[in-house]
């Protein structure tokens, strides 16, 4: 079997950057994304949001269904800035 080819433009990627134009989607922003909820808060270190698994509870007595609507609180705390990695 032949060993596959390996086919170069010539050009590197440090040399294309200058040259082409950066995607919108692909641009570095500080925070692009922002939520605006009751249920989100941000400070300097943390985004701090709430959510609510809303679920119910079926019991059968005698050919009775009853229905009790639940919601479970969780809260989750995530860091704002990215960790290094080695």
């Amino acid at each position: 079997m032949a060993a596959p080819t390996r086919v170069s433009s010539g050009y590197h990627t440090s040399q294309l950057e200058g040259a082409l134009p950066v995607h919108p989607t692909a641009v570095r922003r500080p925070h692009y994304i922002s939520i605006q909820s009751e249920n989100t808060r941000y400070d300097d270190e943390y985004i701090i949001s709430k959510f609510f698994n809303r679920g119910s509870t079926v019991t059968v007595a005698d050919g009775q269904f009853t229905v009790v609507p639940e919601a479970v609180e969780y809260q989750f705390r995530t860091q704002r800035a990215v960790s290094k990695t080695g």
